[in-house]
């Protein structure tokens, strides 16, 4: 599983919600901040004409009445200084024109500063009230602005609750649906749009064509039980009838055993197929506790006879940490796995040992001297599911037990040895030994 699908994902009503209000958020910077800076340039231009104005205003009075005083009060004054006493005062550092909340003191003045050569015209506004109601409005205008975007959060929240609630609904029952279980329906509210309906229905479509498909899938499975081991147990029954009777030629004898044989391994193949054709989920219920090397003891011992007629001898050991070890699975499964691999080992194999060994960790590796597999014939016994020619003499096909280890979850590898032969290893999951009773 990719990280992605392990990755939580939000839903879609809180996507839509951050959406909106980042939105919000950067709607009401962009707006804040343009009102700041046209507040600003205006406030700039009111302040150039005003104290201008004003400026201008004095000098014609003086220049008609030099006896006339300048303004020197505490909210408007007007000084006139040379080059060296403008040097010497708090506004040294600024240059001709007008200047906004300048700090003298413990005030906030706006200050016009205008050059004549010789002499400078300083007039000064006290403007300390005028910045204080500002700076309330400021800050009132940035508390409305995030209540806005708290109630439009609110409100974006509420409305999209809403507008999903069908989505949600519809989404909680796609998660309780349970694979292979008939009669289950999704439900649309009445609120939901035309576009859920039409989903809605086309899922409603889906199930019912899914659980119709199970449904015919078990009536075909049990049929097919029921249909295929009913004539092989009746072949095999009279194969055992007529083989108790002793006037039987050699000839004869022979064929009867080789039908007993040949049904023996349509049993197989039928109770293959039959858990092929399964939900794996479903195999569970047919798991028991296995003792590995109690149950790999008599899957070679029942080979014994096969490995003599081709003269192999046939050869089980168990590495010292596997003597105890346990497997959870359907025994008629693991039978069947084992029994024809050894099968296929001895079928492949003129003359020599064939090594049977429980390993470590619940796995069982079957190694024979016969030709062994090519390379070639590895990689299409990986990449096809179909029977082999070489094998058809042979007891099932390795591409069906290697889709019967993948069934069940097992892990077979098959690899060519640089002698000659081919090793097999089939990995079970181990399980802890039951514990003794008191």
């Amino acid at each position: 599983m990719s990280d992605d699908a392990l990755r939580p994902r939000w839903s879609l009503q809180r996507r839509m919600v951050v959406g909106l209000l980042g939105y919000l958020v950067l709607l009401s910077a962009g707006v804040l901040f343009n009102d700041l800076i046209i507040n600003q340039r205006a406030q700039a231009l009111m302040w150039d004409a005003m104290l201008n104005t004003q400026l201008d205003y004095f000098l014609r009075e003086r220049a008609r009445d030099p006896e006339r005083e300048l303004p020197d009060g505490p909210d408007l004054r007007i000084r006139v200084m040379d080059a060296q006493q403008f040097a010497r005062s708090p506004f040294a550092h600024l240059s001709a024109g007008v200047h906004d909340a300048i700090t003298v003191g413990e005030r906030q003045k706006a200050v016009l500063i205008r050059d004549d050569g010789t002499l400078r015209y300083i007039l000064t506004l006290n403007i300390t009230d005028l910045d204080a109601r500002e700076t309330q409005l400021r800050n009132l205008t940035l508390l409305s602005a995030a209540m806005a975007v708290i109630l439009l959060a609110l409100l974006a929240a509420w409305g999209t609750h809403r507008l999903l609630r069908p989505f949600q609904q519809l989404a909680a029952q796609i998660r309780v649906l349970t694979p292979g279980r008939p009669c289950q329906r999704l439900r649309l509210s009445a609120d939901a749009s035309a576009e859920l309906d039409v989903i809605t229905r086309a899922m409603n479509q889906f199930i019912t064509l899914q659980g119709d498909f199970v449904e015919r899938e078990r009536a075909f499975i049990n049929t097919s039980s029921h249909e295929l081991r009913t004539p092989l147990t009746l072949i095999d029954s009279s194969t055992r009838l007529a083989l108790q009777d002793h006037t039987l030629t050699p000839a004869l004898r022979a064929r009867l055993l080789h039908i007993q044989d040949t049904v023996a391994r349509a049993n197989q193949l039928t109770d293959l197929l039959l858990v092929l054709a399964k939900d794996p989920q479903r195999l569970v219920e047919n798991n028991t506790l296995l003792a590995l090397p109690e149950l790999v003891a008599e899957i070679v011992q029942d080979h014994r006879a096969l490995a003599d007629a081709k003269n192999l001898e046939l050869h089980l050991s168990a590495d010292a940490d596997a003597a105890n070890a346990w497997i959870v699975a359907p025994e008629q499964m693991v039978r069947v796995a084992l029994g024809n691999l050894i099968r296929n080992a001895i079928e492949n194999s003129f003359r020599g040992t064939l090594q049977v060994r429980i390993e470590g960790g619940a796995r069982v590796s079957v190694t024979d001297p016969g030709r062994g597999m090519p390379v070639e014939e590895l990689a299409r016994l990986y990449q096809q599911l179909a029977r082999r020619s070489s094998h058809d003499g042979g007891g099932i096909g390795l591409p069906l037990i290697a889709r019967l280890c993948t069934h069940c979850g097992w892990d077979l590898t098959l690899t060519p040895q640089p002698e000659g032969g081919t090793h097999a290893v089939l990995q079970f999951a181990r399980e802890a030994p039951p514990e003794a009773p008191p």
